[in-house]
C-alpha cells in the first residue's frame, strides 16, 4: 500500500489532499460544535 501511495501522480495527490480537506473540516467543525 505504501509503495501504491509513493508512485501515485501529481494529480492523484491533490485529489487525496483535496478529498483529507474536505473530510477533516466537517469532522472539526461538527467536534467544535458538540463541545
Amino acid at each position: 500500500l505504501s509503495e501504491g501511495l509513493l508512485h501515485l501522480s501529481p494529480e492523484e495527490e491533490k485529489r487525496k489532499h483535496r478529498k483529507k480537506r474536505l473530510v477533516q473540516s466537517p469532522n472539526s467543525y461538527s467536534m467544535d460544535g458538540k463541545c
